[in-house]
């Protein structure tokens, strides 16, 4: 059964951080661009699953978006490493991928994945995904 992630309203994007994996720098700033145009603005960037889990174990994160492809561990093996913790976890997290093979999507669907995007990460295709996992308020504007 999926597990489906938990909508946060939001007051201020801005004050929530976001964990972003990614093993290409040029994709974290694509990202980290994307999720600024959509008012976040605290972001901790690492390059693979080993990394993230080391952050996630000493910090809150609102939002978690990984690659699929990462090195060490990828990211459906980080997706899963979160959902099996201890305690409720019910951070959202997005893909990235350049994966377009329905076992592979439809498996990190089933881990709880919110949302799987293209390796383009557009912003029109973000903000609905965005939108619905944190309401947008006056301020976010």
């Amino acid at each position: 059964m999926p597990i489906t992630p938990v909508s946060v309203p939001c007051i201020n994007r801005a004050a929530l951080k976001i964990l972003i994996v990614d093993d290409s720098s040029v994709s974290r700033t694509n990202i980290r661009s994307v999720l600024k145009s959509l008012g976040f603005t605290n972001f901790v960037e690492v390059s693979d699953g080993a990394q993230a889990i080391a952050m996630a174990a000493s910090q809150t994160f609102h939002l978690i978006v990984t690659d699929y492809n990462l090195t060490q561990m990828d990211g459906l093996g980080l997706v899963n490493h979160f959902r099996q913790a201890p305690g409720p976890i019910s951070v959202p997290i997005l893909m990235v991928t350049a994966e377009t093979e329905p076992i592979v999507l439809d498996a990190a669907r089933n881990l709880g994945v919110a949302e799987i995007f293209g390796k383009d990460f557009a912003v029109d295709r973000v903000r609905p995904a965005i939108d619905k996992l944190f309401e947008p308020s006056a301020t976010d504007t």
